[in-house]
């Protein structure tokens, strides 16, 4: 497998980072993961969009500028090397390439592109949950950005694996739920869909903001007791669709507004 490293393409073990390297140490970068399907990127649009801000909120300097073109053609290039131009997952990650605090952050960038499973739906894919409090999400500047210091996902992440779970709702400083450690939320009430508004913290998501503007989704904010009064929950990130089968002891059955978005992504974006 090859990666692109600030326009040039490479062997994918080529690149060495300093030990010394400041987002190495510090956590300093941004990053996106997109899915490419028919060499086609559907929501890019969004992507670069977040990425742009990411780059600006961190005050990045590029050595290799970067063009909303120039990155497409670019994961398409890498796709067609590395055999995945039907479908595959995306990367990109931009980090500091200087060592003190004090530097300027001038920042490098990597493409990786691997093949990934077509578009499916994963209805029957058992997804049990629970509520994560031992670590809290800060709401500040970097809050709706797809930032590199992920302490407080790996973390949940980690307590979901050693409590035979598979994800789980990431809270606020103010304990209000805003997403889970890969996803956003929709909550699903009497036919009418609810998701947290981005002042509570959540990542702005590509695949959600697609659905608001094709569907009426409310914001509102999220606790325990609505999603143990929820009729369904469903999960939503740049590579599609997932659905929560188990909150705590409750049991969701149903999957009715599900199927009707996983139809019209399946055949809007990812035909």
């Amino acid at each position: 497998m090859h990666i692109i490293h600030n326009g040039t393409l490479v062997p994918g073990d080529w690149l060495k980072i300093p030990h010394n390297n400041k987002s190495f140490r510090y956590g300093i970068g941004c990053f996106e993961t997109m899915r490419l399907q028919a060499n086609e990127i559907p929501l890019f649009y969004w992507h670069w969009q977040r990425l742009s801000a990411g780059i600006a909120a961190l005050q990045f300097k590029l050595l290799n500028p970067l063009s909303e073109a120039s990155l497409l053609l670019q994961i398409r290039q890498l796709c067609g090397i590395n055999n995945c131009e039907l479908s595959a997952r995306i990367r990109i990650t931009l980090y500091a390439n200087t060592t003190l605090l004090s530097d300027d952050n001038f920042a490098d960038y990597i493409i990786e592109a691997s093949p990934s499973d077509a578009f499916s739906d994963s209805s029957d894919e058992a997804i049990r949950m629970d509520v994560f409090y031992n670590n809290k999400k800060a709401v500040d500047s970097f809050s709706n950005l797809k930032i590199s210091n992920y302490l407080h996902n790996s973390m949940a992440v980690l307590f979901a694996k050693q409590n035979g779970l598979q994800d789980m709702f990431v809270v606020n400083s103010f304990n209000e739920i805003i997403e889970t450690t890969t996803s956003n939320i929709i909550v699903v009430k009497d036919g009418i869909l609810f998701t947290p508004g981005l002042k509570a913290g959540p990542v702005n998501g590509v695949m959600l903001q697609w659905l608001k503007e094709n569907l009426d989704i409310k914001e509102s904010t999220i606790t325990e007791s609505v999603l143990a009064e929820a009729d369904e929950i469903i999960l939503t990130n740049a590579m599609g669709l997932k659905r929560v089968t188990m909150f705590r002891d409750k049991v969701f059955e149903d999957k009715i507004v599900y199927d009707a978005l996983w139809n019209l992504v399946a055949v809007t974006l990812f035909r």
